[in-house]
């Protein structure tokens, strides 16, 4: 997954390490290339202060902001990561990702929003969600494909 990154640079590789070793727990292989050119890349990944977090997840107050460890929008092309709180309880990357991947919020899992019990961590029941969200490995390919051409409109 060619991406590029601004802000610390260390926190990204970070998240996207974690979430990689996370995701591979369930056979989900996941390989993430920095490049430098943005048409290249399929994902930019930010790090944005707790009132930029508060805007972009349109929360009406900085403290909500503050709460938020990263953020991934809909449109599958952009990972916030919170430079104020950081990515304290690990997951904030493969949750993230899971945004990214195109996964929804849910109780359980690594997609669940509390950090809180049960602790968040990639489960079966995540890999099951991607394969109805992808199918098998082809369309997953084509998925690739079509965002990145998405990416370069």
């Amino acid at each position: 997954i060619p991406y590029i990154a601004s802000g610390d640079i260390d926190t990204v590789n970070t998240m996207l390490e974690t979430a990689k070793e996370e995701w591979a727990k369930v056979k989900v292989d996941l390989n993430f290339q920095q490049v430098s050119d943005p048409s290249n890349a399929i994902v930019d990944i930010s790090g944005i202060d707790s009132v930029r977090m508060a805007y972009v997840t349109r929360r009406c107050v900085c403290e909500d902001g503050a709460k938020i460890g990263g953020y991934a929008p809909s449109n599958f092309l952009n990972i916030y990561y919170n430079t104020d709180q950081g990515v304290s309880d690990g997951m904030t990357g493969p949750h993230e990702v899971g945004h990214f991947l195109g996964l929804q919020h849910r109780k359980f899992g690594i997609m669940q929003i509390s950090s809180t019990a049960p602790p968040r961590m990639v489960t079966a029941a995540d890999r099951n969600r991607l394969l109805k969200v992808y199918g098998l490995k082809e369309q997953w390919k084509s998925a690739q494909q079509a965002i990145r051409q998405g990416r370069n409109r």
